[in-house]
C-alpha cells in the first residue's frame, strides 16, 4: 500500500467506501458564523452516496446554501497506536427521493436520533474521497 509523506497508508477508494459502510456515525465539518464547527450525524452509505438525517440548523442551512462541507469517519486504538480516517468533501443536497436513496437509507436503519425534530435527509457524493491508515510498523530492534 502506498504511503503519504508522513508514513500513513493511502487507502484506495474501495477500502474507503468499505470503511464508510462499516460505520453509522460521522461528523460534518462546516462553517458557522465564519468559524469552523464539527457536528455529529448518523448516516448510511447508499450507492456511494452518504445519506444523513438532520433537523433545522447549521447542517441543513449549509446544504441549502450550497456550502462545501467535509464529512469524516474514523476509528482509533490509542493502546495499539492504530487507526484510520476517511474524509469526503462536497456540497450536500437535500433528498427528494426520486432515486430511492432516502427509502433505502431508512430500510438500512437510518433514523434521526432526535426523532421528528430531524425530518430532513441530505446526500453527499463521494467524488472527493480520501482515506489514511496508521501503518503498523515492526518495532525497531535495539543495537
Amino acid at each position: 500500500m502506498p504511503l503519504d509523506r508522513n508514513g500513513l497508508e493511502i487507502l484506495p477508494r474501495d477500502a474507503c467506501l468499505e470503511l464508510l459502510r462499516s460505520r453509522t456515525i460521522g461528523r460534518v465539518g462546516l462553517t458557522r458564523d465564519a468559524l469552523p464547527t464539527i457536528l455529529p450525524v448518523n448516516y448510511r452509505l447508499v450507492d456511494e452516496q452518504i445519506v444523513y438525517a438532520t433537523g433545522t440548523g447549521s447542517k441543513s442551512l449549509a446544504a441549502l446554501h450550497e456550502q462545501v462541507v467535509a464529512f469524516e469517519v474514523d476509528d482509533a486504538d490509542s493502546t495499539r497506536r492504530e487507526g484510520w480516517s476517511v474524509v469526503v468533501v462536497g456540497i450536500p443536497r437535500e433528498l427528494d427521493d426520486g432515486d430511492g436513496h432516502a427509502a433505502r437509507a431508512v430500510a438500512m436503519g437510518l433514523r434521526p436520533w432526535i426523532g421528528e425534530r430531524a425530518p430532513y435527509l441530505f446526500r453527499l457524493g463521494t467524488e472527493r474521497l480520501s482515506g489514511r491508515r496508521v501503518a503498523v510498523r515492526p518495532a525497531a530492534s535495539a543495537p
